[in-house]
């Protein structure tokens, strides 16, 4: 590609393109730990960004706001340089000008995918040997593969092919896992200083946290014009949509969000003022949740439930439904995840799909 200077026949993902391109454009070079107690201190860092529903974020007390840090162990040095800063400059840029939606993830894959290279965890890697299944002898080599302690699983590739899942012996710990961790802490830092250095402090109890995640937030609040707010802010606020890195821009531009629901991290769902939905429930699949809701509430449109007070409109989205009995009847929702075709020796099972015992969150 002419932007990065790299030929991409020869990379088979994308990570292994951006990883090159970055290294290629900066000439930087990364300085790896050969302390093991550093690695093993910065691989503790690693933690993943905010994600939490309701009352939860209000649990949260940073130093300047009255937290006291009663003793500090252990600490790490470094120089810092912002050396990755004209790669991200760049794709950033390119991806302002790009003319069409594929260009656009491309771009904003680019920098992600670095990031995503710094924090691979490379004591997670596998060799899968794939073994015949033909006759006895095979079958004693697979099960000599079984007995040794780093085997992790099987997988059947048809009816003479087995794949064995093998964790590896040794790993070379040579990713510079420090510069995600700096990420993820800088991020929760932002987080933090956008709700208690301008949320907050601006509108004090007259706003309600429902719901954030690592790069955005969900709130109710009470004020005469939000947009108003917003535009007086644009150190905070992009609302014109240009990209621009540490802004927070407005997911439903013009489009007033009239119902939220929160059950737990990577679970919500809201409703806009247009009366389309948007919903997140990590670990099912969309059509399963999309089926579950239907079979639940579509079958009693047509009996006694239309004759009751609860307007058509109430009822009309099946998945708002689900997440309402879900906070304040306390109902537990069954789903099965559909949507990939099932092999000969798969089975659809069910799973619990939303559920509380936690306070309303509304």
């Amino acid at each position: 590609m002419h932007h990065y200077g790299l030929d991409t026949n020869h990379y088979v993902s994308a990570p292994a393109l951006s990883w090159d391109g970055m290294l290629k454009m900066t000439g930087v070079k990364i300085e790896l730990f050969t302390d093991m107690t550093m690695h093993d201190f910065t691989e503790k860092a690693k933690r993943g960004g905010i994600t939490t529903s309701g009352s939860h974020g209000k649990n949260v007390h940073p130093m300047y706001i009255g937290m006291v840090v009663d003793e500090i162990t252990q600490v790490l040095s470094f120089d810092q340089d912002n050396w990755l800063a004209p790669y991200i400059a760049k794709n950033t840029n390119l991806r302002q000008q790009s003319k069409n939606s594929f260009e656009k993830d491309f771009f904003k894959l680019m920098n992600n995918s670095v990031y995503g290279k710094t924090m691979e965890n490379v004591r997670k890697y596998q060799d899968v040997k794939l073994m015949r299944m033909i006759n006895e002898n095979d079958e004693k080599k697979f099960l000599k593969k079984v007995r040794k302690p780093s085997f992790k699983y099987a997988r059947q590739l048809g009816n003479t092919l087995v794949g064995a899942h093998m964790g590896k012996a040794s790993v070379i710990l040579n990713k510079p896992i420090i510069i995600g961790a700096s990420v993820l802490g800088l991020s929760k830092l932002l987080m933090y200083r956008f709700w208690y250095g301008f949320v907050k402090e601006k509108y004090g109890n007259k706003v309600r946290l429902g719901y954030m995640d690592t790069d955005s937030f969900i709130y109710h609040v009470e004020t005469e014009d939000i947009y108003k707010d917003m535009a007086e802010r644009p150190d905070l606020f992009d609302l014109n949509d240009t990209k621009t890195i540490g802004l927070f821009k407005d997911e439903t531009p013009g489009n007033v969000i009239t119902e939220s629901y929160h059950i737990r991290a990577k679970s919500y769902h809201y409703v806009l003022a247009d009366k389309s939905t948007k919903s997140k429930h990590k670990g099912v699949s969309k059509k399963g949740m999309s089926d579950m809701a239907k079979d639940t509430y579509f079958p009693s449109l047509g009996g006694t439930l239309l004759d009751d007070t609860v307007e058509k409109d109430e009822i009309f989205d099946p998945m708002t439904q689900v997440y309402r009995d879900c906070l304040f009847e306390n109902n537990i929702f069954y789903a099965k995840n559909v949507g990939m075709p099932l092999g000969t020796n798969h089975e659809a099972a069910e799973k619990i799909a939303i559920g509380t015992k936690l306070p309303e969150k509304y």
